[in-house]
């Protein structure tokens, strides 16, 4: 609660401590990631809630507008499908439908490139800046007993818990978020409780023993009891995500990087690997 003096104290500017004053609410919630390579971009507009509100649709007569050194793309309200998640009572989440208004512009990200992100809303203007990360590739490799490495076509488990995949370290990007999910069950993962899927955050090092520092690795069969692989034989994917300053700020350290506005403008770059995996008893 924010503190009053008592009035002939503060017009005297005697007291033992300062007045306290609750820093100013900024008059937008903004949540927008520019993904390189993709076709078509999304950002989130709201107003600041409370945490007793219920959790807001979006604004629709916002101005929304990303733009480079070479270019400037209009975003335009569309009403869209999500799925929920509420975890706040973690044994008993629930799932849901919902439908939420995005803005939404159909364009693609250059890599390397800096773009502005310019919000308009009843006289606010809430800006933003973000560089993309480069695009970037990884590979499975299996260690053999030899040390060498080889390509993976199949991974089998739990034999091939040591399986990395390595990549090399992306300009631009000072984080990465590391996924595995079963792709022939990737619409219903996160209806179960835990969602089956793994996700792994890794600092931009080397982290696998061996690996040169121009090298970043991660097992992402390590854990092949996790709930993610609960239905077996399948199809996997493991998606790498690359991470501008921005990005990793907001979803490490929760701390946004926008003037006037409360959220976040980043950028990631990211790719896919898709591999047959059999338990092997």
């Amino acid at each position: 609660m924010r503190r009053v003096a008592p009035a002939l104290l503060a017009l005297l500017g005697w007291g033992c401590e300062p007045l306290s004053q609750s820093p100013p609410v900024p008059p937008l919630y903004i949540s927008a990631q520019l993904v390189v390579g993709d076709t078509l971009q999304y950002v989130f507009v709201d107003r600041p809630r409370d945490p007793s509100e219920p959790r807001g649709r979006g604004l629709t007569d916002a101005e929304v507008f990303v733009s480079s050194r070479d270019t400037t793309v209009r975003f335009s309200p569309q009403l869209l499908p999500v799925r929920v998640v509420d975890f706040s009572n973690f044994s008993d989440s629930t799932f849901g439908e919902d439908s939420v208004w995005f803005y939404v512009a159909k364009f693609s990200p250059k890599p390397l490139t800096r773009y502005q992100l310019t919000v308009v809303w009843r006289g606010d203007t809430a800006r933003g800046w973000a560089t993309t990360p480069d695009t970037f590739s990884f590979v499975l490799l299996r260690v053999n007993p030899d040390t060498s490495l080889s390509p993976v076509d199949t991974v089998r488990l739990p034999q091939d818990t040591g399986v990395l995949a390595v990549w090399e370290k992306v300009r631009g990007a000072v984080y990465y978020y590391t996924f595995v999910f079963n792709w022939e069950k990737r619409d219903s993962i996160t209806y179960f409780n835990p969602p089956r899927y793994i996700f792994v955050p890794l600092p931009d090092t080397s982290l696998a023993e061996g690996v040169p520092e121009n090298l970043r690795a991660f097992p992402p069969f390590l854990a092949y009891n996790a709930p993610a692989f609960e239905w077996k034989d399948g199809v996997y994917a493991v998606k790498v995500w690359a991470l501008d300053e921005g990005r990793y700020t907001w979803g490490v350290l929760d701390r946004g990087n926008l003037e006037n506005a409360e959220g976040f403008f980043g950028a990631i770059s990211r790719f896919t690997v898709k591999v047959p995996v059999r338990f092997v008893r």
